[in-house]
């Protein structure tokens, strides 16, 4: 059934002040950008095509979805919350068992696994997040998760089955942009679920051999190297938010194994960007003791203590002081330097 249209203005009015009703529209301020003119427009009933969780669009950013996901992202609620606010619940069973019908159709599983001729693929049932429908399940959970953390989707995918399922895949790519890793981030909260997931063993490649790296530069250029995924994609994405187009990469860990070490020999310049705890501490001493054994220099920086990573400072700092910060507080990792980080 459709959403309840009072609920969804009741919704409205307990959270923005200004806003205007046109026929069975509401129109508010963008949640997206700064906006004073009203050009987020919602529509409880579904538009031209009667969604049935109704529709919204954002003239400014052109972002759009379904009222449940509107409310999800300005309450940062769940899925379940967002429709019983919006007078939705008693969505029938048979309708719920469709849509996951749908989602497992037969003609759209593959034969076979993949995986099971141990070559690197990418996980069955996976697709990138912005090519998904506006009002897909695993889309609004995946863009929820990102958005939380000042990510864009972009590029980005996510698994909908199987052993991957509910869990954001971070397609690696060397520079001619053939696969060569991947890692599946669940958006599980739950403690016992494995946070991350790589390909089998049987394919032959593991974190160690690979670096992730959102755009690979040219050489010669300098490139800035985080622990994980996401604080790799936060500098990356933000440096193109201000203009100053940092290259960025991810090693996976607290160290950097041989091969690693070769990937990014080609770079004249290397930032170790480690985060601010005791253990990236101890990988930074770890790591450039190993880059001067292999003829390479380095700098390093770290983020501020009240900050655990460089993801989390983009979340609260954003994308300016993120970029400011970064470019004023590199440090060249001499052994002057690297005795005051041993004591």
């Amino acid at each position: 059934m459709a959403i309840n249209p009072e609920k969804m203005l009741s919704w409205v009015e307990s959270r923005f002040d200004d806003y205007v009703i046109r026929g069975n529209e509401i129109k508010i301020n963008s949640i997206f950008v700064e906006d004073h003119k009203r050009h987020l427009w919602i529509n409880p009933t579904g538009g031209k095509k009667q969604r049935e969780n109704g529709v919204f669009r954002c003239f400014k950013t052109d972002k759009r979805g379904s009222c449940v996901t509107l409310v999800m992202l300005v309450d940062k609620c769940s899925y379940q919350e967002a429709i019983e606010i919006l007078d939705a619940v008693d969505m029938s069973l048979a309708n719920m068992e469709a849509q996951v019908e749908e989602m497992f159709n037969p003609q759209v599983v593959p034969e076979t696994n993949p995986l099971e001729d141990n070559t690197l693929k990418l996980p069955p049932f996976t697709s990138r997040i912005d090519e998904l429908d506006t009002e897909d399940f695993y889309r609004t959970q995946a863009e929820m998760y990102l958005l939380g953390r000042k990510l864009s989707p972009t590029g980005i995918m996510v698994c909908m089955g199987g052993e991957y399922r509910n869990r954001i895949i971070i397609p690696y790519y060397d520079r001619h942009g053939d696969l060569i890793y991947f890692n599946g981030r669940s958006m599980s909260t739950h403690k016992d679920t494995l946070r991350y997931l790589g390909p089998p063993k049987s394919v032959g490649i593991g974190k160690e051999d690979v670096l992730y790296v959102p755009e690979w530069p040219q050489s010669k250029a300098t490139l800035w190297l985080t622990e994980g995924e996401f604080d790799a994609l936060a500098i990356y994405q933000a440096s193109r938010v201000t203009g100053d187009f940092l290259f960025s990469g991810a090693f996976g860990g607290k160290s950097l194994s041989d091969k690693q070490v070769e990937l990014i020999r080609p770079y004249s310049q290397i930032v170790l960007c480690l985060d601010a705890d005791s253990a990236g501490k101890s990988g930074l001493i770890t790591m450039s003791q190993k880059l001067r054994e292999k003829g390479l220099s380095a700098s390093y920086i770290r983020p501020p203590q009240q900050y655990k990573d460089w993801n989390k400072m983009l979340e609260v700092m954003g994308e300016k002081i993120l970029i400011h910060y970064l470019l004023r507080n590199r440090k060249v990792l001499d052994e002057l330097e690297l005795m005051r980080l041993m004591f």
